[in-house]
């Protein structure tokens, strides 16, 4: 039995409920709503434990008369054939019972029948015979899996479905059938229960039973009828915890149907009256809040099992309270019936929400006043504490708003935020600032969440303040501070914003590249104890290579035979030459000579200096990740741009360097070598591999390098990139002295995702 207070479900011989202490026999105080505070519910259910909701739907399309009781249909002796058999049947025994056995049911009596199979409902059978339900003619249907149909049942949550279609020939066939099944349903089926009666006006007449309600063989229900593959063990584990409800469903129906009936199903020379009776049973699985909820929504008090008392309810509601619904407003156009069943299904939720602290939308006990009173106010903009309606003018005429900033809750999804970032999202979204109340206009929300909350909106995660703290104050510096001396910023043809981990803390350095004809400035930015410190390095045409995070960095340019290759250090981030290399063109009608010198010492050879830079730079980094800044591609003018490249690796190779390129799974598995085997001036490639997942929504593209960077001129897919690399491939395998003029590719990864493959032809 249940608790008639709390209604949780207790021992048949309790004397008092072991969950609120509710005397069996004793009468339950209970107050009644005024438009103001109330009760704190001594049954309850936490927030944070809520049973979800299934997907019972609640619209039945029905006048609906609902049996509360534990009763099995069973017909006895009135049930003789297979179809009456099968309408008799309990849970217990329907779940024992699967397609195949009804099969060989209308095997063994001989009868015809249809099979079907799809992926949705699984197998059904259906059969047309005449004089097998009562002396009616019947079509029958079983359906493995449920249907969505008018029964308003959904297919997720619902085992077995069978259906019978009983048509009549006669009124008197008719009416005496209708007598006989009404007296069998009232008397024979649920002589121990009580009917509840629902006036509605959309069907001539149409009933539901709630025929049983059971434990036994929920694993049955999970495991076959919806779609186990599709759950996780923890929602099959709750599922687990449901009871299965029998429905009965009895409708008797116009002319239109029985036409449908007489001509696609029935044949012979029978003729049909304008009326027949469809019938649908249909076992659901549903948690006792479920099935609470369920019964609430139309008039019917399931924890006590009996029906609300709606008008006397209404009685004891607040007028004040009653005036803020503008009742008129919400019922204007509705007929007299839709309007009593409007305020039938206003009034029962607000019954549940009184009586028991239940809401009835969520099947979720509240543990607290409070908790009651933001539902009062998501509902209904109603404050229950003052007994008055809430002015949320402030507040952008929004509850949701409301209730975050002065109760720290998400009235949406029904729970407290965990932080103030939580909050702060939550507010944004509806373009509301925490702090003041202000709009977001004019102003970049991402921009404000990394100043105020370190968090990065782009990717979702959280930012070191001291990080956010360089950031803004290089991109002051640049816009208010920096001084040029070579390029005014005015004549700058390219500018260029990388922020790059050159020392060995967390927070990058900036460096900030300005151009403009055969001119360059490289601007070195750290940010030390609150302070940019600047750093001036570079020339003609100079580039920028550094070693990740091992305080080592190489400024390389030149032009018109002269070149340089200048290596640097950082300390307290003053910038500190640690190694020159130096090479220059002597022309001569007859034949040009390069003298190469590394830190003033003249090399015998081009060998001989790069081996002396490369000994240098394992002795300073060795094992390091060395980085190009490319000062011509990917320019990125802002701090924040700069800030999402920081977050992105790039691999680039040749597509002929590229044996393997395969996405299988969602996942891209790359690897190259460094195409040594090309002789005309390609020069060795980078080796790599990885293998990453792919982004929903990576961009594949072709395109080419011009004076902007790159520039795409039209998108690809994963099968065409892979075409292009195999052939490539082929080409340098079988013939790479022809390969000519290849074709770049380049991967972007973003926090361990392909965002972009990008081909670039020359």
């Amino acid at each position: 039995m249940f608790c008639a207070k709390c209604g949780k479900k207790i021992d048949d011989d309790s004397t008092f409920c072991p969950y609120c202490g509710q005397k069996v026999d004793a009468p339950v105080k209970s107050g009644r709503p005024s438009g103001g505070g109330s009760k704190k519910a001594a049954a309850s259910v936490s927030l944070n434990n809520k049973m979800p909701l299934i997907g019972i739907a609640v619209a039945f399309i029905a006048v609906v008369a609902v049996i509360f009781g534990v009763v099995k249909l069973i017909g006895g002796s009135k049930f003789k054939t297979p179809i009456e058999k099968i309408f008799a049947m309990s849970w217990e025994e329907s779940s024992e019972t699967a397609v195949s056995d009804i099969k060989a049911m209308f095997n063994e009596e001989g009868i015809l029948y249809e099979s079907d199979e799809s992926d949705y409902y699984g197998e059904s059978v259906g059969i047309r015979t005449p004089d097998t339900f009562m002396g009616n003619d019947c079509l029958f249907g079983y359906i493995e899996r449920g249907m969505d149909w008018d029964c308003g049942w959904e297919s997720d949550n619902t085992l077995h479905t069978t259906v019978y279609g009983i048509a009549y020939e006669t009124t008197d066939d008719f009416k005496k059938g209708r007598k006989e099944l009404e007296n069998y349903l009232s008397k024979e089926l649920i002589k121990n229960s009580q009917i509840i009666s629902v006036n509605r006006n959309d069907a001539d007449n149409n009933t539901l039973y709630v025929i049983e309600e059971s434990d036994k063989n929920i694993q049955a229900f999970v495991e076959n009828g919806i779609r186990a593959e599709e759950l996780t063990e923890e929602e099959k584990e709750e599922l687990g915890n449901s009871h299965v409800f029998k429905f009965v469903q009895v409708c008797y129906t116009g002319s239109d149907n029985s036409q449908y009936f007489e001509t696609s199903y029935f044949t012979g020379d029978k003729s049909y009256i304008d009326y027949m009776c469809e019938i649908c049973v249909c076992y659901t699985l549903m948690s006792q809040e479920d099935y609470i909820s369920f019964m609430a929504g139309y008039g019917y008090d399931a924890v006590r099992g009996k029906g609300i008392d709606i008008e006397g309810f209404r009685e004891s509601v607040g007028d004040a309270f009653i005036e803020s619904l503008d009742m008129e407003d919400k019922v204007s156009g509705y007929s007299s019936e839709k309007r009593k069943e409007y305020e039938k299904s206003l009034y029962s939720r607000l019954y549940m929400m009184e009586e028991y602290n239940f809401d009835t939308d969520s099947g979720l006990y509240f543990e607290t006043d409070e908790e009651k009173q933001l539902w009062y106010i998501k509902n209904y903009g109603w404050d229950a504490d003052a007994e008055s309606e809430l002015d949320l003018s402030d507040y952008r005429d929004s509850a949701d708003i409301y209730c975050a900033v002065n109760y720290n809750y998400d009235i949406k999804n029904a729970e407290y935020f965990e932080s103030d970032l939580d909050k702060a999202l939550y507010l944004a979204d509806r373009d509301y600032k925490a702090d003041t109340g202000e709009s977001f206009a004019g102003i970049d929300k991402r921009l404000y969440f990394l100043q105020n909350y370190s968090y990065d909106t782009s990717s979702g995660k959280a930012v070191d303040k001291e990080v956010i703290d360089a950031l803004i104050a290089y991109q002051k510096y640049i816009d208010e501070d920096i001084v040029l001396e070579i390029v005014p910023l005015e004549y700058a043809e390219r500018k260029n914003l990388t922020l790059a981990y050159i020392d060995g803390d967390n927070i990058p350095e900036l460096i900030f590249h300005v151009g403009a004809s055969i001119s360059d400035e490289i601007h070195i930015l750290s940010y030390q104890n609150g302070n940019v410190i600047d750093g001036i390095v570079g020339g003609n045409y100079s580039s920028i290579d550094y070693a990740e995070k091992k305080n080592l960095f190489r400024c390389s340019g030149g032009r018109m035979g002269n070149y340089t290759d200048y290596f640097y250090s950082l300390s307290d981030g003053a910038i500190n030459e640690v190694a020159e290399g130096y090479y220059y063109v002597e022309y001569d009608d007859e034949e040009n000579k390069t003298f190469y010198e590394w830190n003033k010492n003249e090399c015998s050879s081009e060998e001989d200096y790069y081996n002396r830079m490369i000994d240098f730079c394992n002795s300073q980094a060795g094992g390091a990740n060395w980085r190009k800044v490319d000062t011509y591609n990917n320019i990125h003018t802002n701090i924040l741009a700069a800030y999402d490249a920081l977050r992105k690796t790039t691999y680039s190779t040749y597509e002929y360097c590229i044996y393997q390129f395969e996405v299988k799974d969602g996942i891209l598995t790359v690897a190259s070598d460094e195409g040594v085997a090309v002789s005309d001036g390609f020069g060795l490639q980078p080796s790599f591999s990885f293998s990453y997942p792919v982004a929903e929504d990576c961009i594949w593209e072709d395109g080419y390098w011009g004076g902007n960077g790159y520039e795409s001129h039209r998108q690809i897919d994963a099968e065409a990139a892979m075409k292009y690399v195999k052939e490539w491939r082929n080409a340098y395998e079988t013939s790479p002295d022809d390969v000519e003029s290849p074709a770049s590719i380049n991967f972007d990864i973003v926090d361990d995702e392909v965002v972009r493959v990008y081909r670039a032809t020359s």
